[in-house]
């Protein structure tokens, strides 16, 4: 335990690293070329002895010295150039800058490669760096003197040139430096580990999808429902951190969808073409400011490496009802040209059972509606990507990228309301029916074009999108008031709805990087004209033909102008600390015209949003980072169409054409300890939070379900994970989610001011079995949560899988469960005075599935994300 204490202490009163400290730092620094490493037998043996059991006794002394560590971050940042950080230059005068390439033996960049800088003759290490995706590096504030450079990469042999900076000189362009394939160490290595389940970033958290066995069979929605910090709502509506407000992008792009097209997507796209799952709740200014709660991005694979790589997946899983999932994700890859795609399909029959209580007092005393429906659905999903990128010449390259989806929504729901008067006791019910059908097709094709200007890391990247949304829900909803033996006290009343949404979204960007003497700038510039045309009609049963209902429907055409500028800069203040800062500026201008009704909504205003990061590397493999970023939400488009939705006779959600844009302050810190361990503080505060409202109509007995802006709302939040050791066999990964928050809504001199603290805990537990069998236990627990007027109730299931490797592991085979005790249910109340409601959902939800993957050619990995599109608002 002495010791463990030590190792603390050391962390934060040695954080002023010597020249051979960094030297330590830097050794610790090897990349892979394309794949993260897993470290060596002898780098276990030695962190071994922090991952038994004791390791958990670091999280006392680890938690205490937070508040120590943001002083002497502060000082850090006050004087990046004290003492220590002088003494490894030799000689003062002005400052060199070093850049060049690292390629393969075939004069091809290699991404991600390690280079080191040690000063001659001693070897003291001077600087240490990655290079980019076009192979680049470069290394700046150099002084006169000799220096010895060295480039490794995972696969390659290291190489090494030695080179003088002469007084005076302020910028080397060395020759690249070429790494000559190692085909015969690579025979002779033997990899141990697995990959880490959580990685840490500035502002950023990633989950590998690869590393989680209960992931198998199941979709992309299923994978995200169970990261921790992202939830679902009883809408099944994506949540993060309990924010609604949440973007969700698929390889760095944004899915253009309504929360329920985007929840029908996940749905049919198989688990098994993601690598991995990035949640951005800090994200700088290159991204786009949309998105209050942050960014998810779900990064699905592809080969970085020469050749040809398959893999193809069939599954099959079965809980009450049946569903089957295949798979196929591919590319081939030269020195000219890479082409890649993937396809994906997915049906699944299933059902929710959902029950709803609400009372009301509508002048003959209170009445309760108890509401029960059985709704059987199916969904069948094709996913499908192609793309090309071709090298126009040694320093251009373009490519062309097509991604779309086809799914295919059936539902046939009914089931009755029981009405009773509480005070006379009398009672009848209403027979509801409500059938849906939901085709939907998203096309979408992005041109892009990147220039490498100099060996320096200049460049320039050009982008434009065009992409096409379809939706055409029809459907009728039917009821019949009825005696509680079955007597008909009115005639059967129906109606039949046709709902065509047309969305279209062009949109052209370019982005510079810019490397100068002392630091990295990047701008860019962007405009997107997006029109989403939603023309609801509903049709009323009358004397057994169908009559149009006008003051039911309603044509909303939206379009919206978006202009966007940035500009950011990345400096290192020292070997260990880099900060960068950021500006964008977006002007929003857009009109909502509803021709039924005879009214139009514009706006036209121009927000700023600054960004700041700084990071630090602290001894060992230990970090810390703190960021700030201002960011918006604008409304969803269908969100803004006044028209009803109707779920039955008594209840339906009506658009607010007069919502507002919602802006909010982010702040994170993120603290890494030997890798593994992680904590990330945040706090937020928004101004005119968009969330869901309920209300009910006294005169009518309905429930109007609507989306409003209420005054403010913040957010704080703490996630702590704890990997632990238990056994060379078991392995523990342990996840703390809390967090705090509350929201402030006034209408008139009502004050509505609720707040709710909230705690998330993952348990996954890996054991290495016999006959090579590795198997999965998850185990999630959320306490009760608060999103707008509704609080939802604890959440709770049991997760596990089992995975074999055959042929030559060439086969992986994949047995899951999911909801282990059929614990999974959606349920919550109103606590909003104007809407007295609670509600139960349920589903097919336990289920086991069997997941076989056959891969060809090489290694299938996480694919680089492009350039971030303009939000998802479409509905």
């Amino acid at each position: 335990m002495t010791k463990h204490l030590r190792s603390v202490a050391g962390l934060f009163f040695h954080w002023r690293a010597t020249a051979v400290q960094d030297a330590a730092i830097f050794q610790s620094v090897d990349p892979p070329r394309a794949v993260k490493a897993t470290r060596t037998e002898e780098d276990q043996n030695v962190s071994g002895r922090l991952n038994e059991t004791t390791r958990c006794f670091l999280i006392m002394p680890f938690l205490r010295p937070c508040f120590s560590l943001w002083c002497l971050l502060a000082a850090g940042a006050l004087f990046p150039l004290s003492a220590p950080a002088q003494r490894m230059v030799p000689t003062p005068g002005p400052k060199t800058a070093v850049s060049g390439l690292v390629q393969d033996s075939n004069n091809q960049p290699i991404p991600g490669a390690a280079v080191r800088l040690l000063r001659l003759p001693d070897s003291a290490a001077v600087a240490a760096t990655q290079t980019e995706a076009a192979g680049q590096y470069r290394l700046a504030g150099l002084a006169a003197g000799s220096y010895l450079l060295r480039a490794s990469a995972i696969g390659l042999k290291p190489a090494t040139t030695t080179f003088t900076v002469g007084p005076g000189q302020t910028t080397l362009n060395l020759p690249p430096l070429r790494l000559p394939e190692a085909a015969e160490l690579l025979r002779e290595v033997t990899v141990r580990g697995q990959q880490q389940r959580v990685e840490a970033g500035v502002g950023k958290v990633v989950y590998n999808v690869e590393a989680q066995l209960a992931a198998a069979g199941t979709s992309a929605f299923e994978v995200l429902q169970r990261t921790p910090g992202v939830s679902v709502s009883q809408e099944e509506n994506i949540l993060l951190k309990g924010n609604a407000n949440v973007n969700v992008m698929l390889d760095g792009k944004l899915t253009y969808l309504s929360p329920q097209q985007l929840s029908t997507f996940l749905k049919g796209t198989p688990a098994e073409n993601l690598a991995r799952v990035e949640i951005i709740t800090a994200p700088s200014a290159q991204y786009d400011a949309a998105g209050s709660a942050g960014l998810i991005n779900i990064v699905t694979k592809k080969s970085a490496r020469r050749g040809y790589a398959l893999n193809v997946t069939a599954g099959a899983g079965t809980g009450h009802n049946p569903q089957t999932t295949e798979a196929l994700i591919g590319n081939v890859k030269t020195a000219r040209f890479n082409l890649f795609g993937n396809y994906g399909y997915n049906y699944k029959s299933s059902y929710l059972q959902r029950t709803s209580y609400r009372i009301i007092d509508n002048g003959v005393g209170p009445t309760a509606y108890d509401r029960a429906s059985f709704d059987p659905s199916t969904t069948t999903g094709h996913s499908y990507k192609a793309g090309l990128d071709f090298k126009l010449g040694h320093n251009q390259e373009a490519g062309l990228v097509y991604s779309g989806f086809s799914n295919a929504f059936r539902r046939d729901a009914g089931g009755p309301t029981t009405v009773t008067n509480l005070g006379t006791r009398a009672s009848e019910v209403v027979q509801n029916r409500n059938t849906t059908r939901e085709p939907s097709r998203n096309n979408s094709w992005n041109l892009n074009y990147k220039v490498v200007l100099d060996t320096t890391g200049r460049q320039l990247t050009l982008d434009a999108d065009y992409a096409r949304y379809a939706n055409n829900s029809r459907g009728t909803l039917g009821s019949q008031r009825l005696t509680r033996e079955g007597i008909a006290l009115q005639p059967d009343q129906e109606l039949a709805f046709e709902q065509p949404v047309r969305i279209t979204i062009r949109s052209v960007k370019s982005d510079v990087v810019w490397p100068v003497r002392i630091a990295k700038l990047t701008a860019g510039l962007k405009y997107s004209f997006v029109t989403s045309d939603n023309n609801f009609r509903y049709d009323s049963l009358v004397n057994n033909g169908y009559a149009y209902a006008p003051t039911l429907s309603n044509h909303f055409v939206y379009q919206e102008h978006i202009q966007a500028a940035y500009a950011s800069a990345s400096r290192p203040l020292s070997p260990a600390t880099t900060l960068e800062a950021g500006l964008r500026v977006e002007r929003t201008r857009s009109s909502g015209r509803s021709f039924n009704l005879g009214q139009v909504n514009e706006r036209n205003y121009t927000y700023l949003f600054p960004s700041v990061s700084l990071s630090r590397r602290l001894t060992g493999q230990n970090n810390v980072s703190v960021s700030l970023t201002r960011r918006i939400n604008r409304p969803v488009y269908g969100n803004l169409n006044p028209s009803r939705y109707f779920f039955d006779k008594f209840s339906y959600y009506q658009g607010n054409p007069y919502l507002q844009p919602e802006t909010s302050w982010n702040a994170s810190a993120t603290l890494t300890y030997q890798t593994d361990y992680i904590l990330t503080l945040g706090a937020s505060r928004t101004n005119r939070p968009i969330a869901d409202f309920a209300q009910q109509n006294e005169e009518t007995a309905e429930l109007v379900v609507g989306t409003t802006n209420f005054s403010r709302r913040n957010d704080y939040d703490a996630l702590l994970i704890v990997p632990i050791k238990l056994t060379r066999f078991w392995e523990m990964q342990n996840t703390l989610d809390l967090r705090y928050l509350t929201y402030d809504f006034r209408q008139g001199t009502n004050a509505f001011t609720p707040s709710r603290l909230t705690l998330d805990v993952m348990s996954t537990h890996t054991l290495q079995l016999p006959w090579n069998i590795t198997m999965e236990v998850s185990v999630v627990y959320t306490s009760p949560s608060l999103n707008g007027v509704y609080v939802y109730r604890h959440y709770f299931t049991v997760d596990g899988g089992w995975k074999k490797s055959l042929a030559h592991k060439k086969l992986d085979a994949r047995l899951s469960f999911t909801d282990l005790f059929n614990t999974i249910h959606y349920w919550g109340y109103s606590i909003y005075e104007g809407a007295n409601i609670r509600y139960n959902h349920r589903g097919d939800n336990r289920r086991v599935n069997l997941s076989l993957t056959y891969r060809f050619g090489g290694q299938l990995t996480a694919v680089k994300a492009r350039a971030v599109e303009e939000a998802g608002r479409v509905k």
